[in-house]
């Protein structure tokens, strides 16, 4: 069996910590496992990260100007990404039709997926931006 295919306990202590975290990043599952298992080394939670991801069992988020996300919901969904504290929710029900085969006949590209991140500010920032306005009056 190939090492990718067999299932480490450390496979499923990076799968466990994803599935039990909303959007975390490798240093959040990196931390969090080591508390019970020191000897895990930062590099074996990326390299199972990548793993996981590659074979589809996660969702990898590239943020640009941030620190990559990890999601446990590898269903056909999108994010929005607060400007103000970082903050990122998933965002369902979008229906953008043909996007890949439209993006491959502008292109030329064999389009193998897409990722599409919103930005703004959540509704947290929103009230506390709020609030510092009505104080400042």
């Amino acid at each position: 069996m190939a090492a990718a295919n067999r299932n480490t306990i450390q496979r499923k202590l990076v799968m466990n910590v994803v599935q039990n975290s909303l959007h975390p990043t490798a240093e959040y599952v990196y931390k969090t496992i080591k508390t019970d298992y020191p000897d895990i080394s930062l590099g074996t939670v990326y390299r199972n990260l990548s793993l996981l991801s590659n074979r589809g069992d996660i969702l990898k988020i590239p943020l640009p100007g941030s620190a990559d996300r990890f999601d446990r919901d590898i269903s056909l969904h999108y994010h929005a990404v607060c400007s103000e504290c970082g903050a990122i929710d998933d965002v369902h029900g979008l229906d953008l039709g043909d996007i890949d085969m439209d993006a491959s006949q502008n292109t030329g590209y064999t389009i193998s997926g897409h990722t599409l991140i919103f930005t703004g500010i959540c509704p947290e920032c929103q009230a506390k931006i709020s609030e510092q306005s009505l104080m400042e009056e």
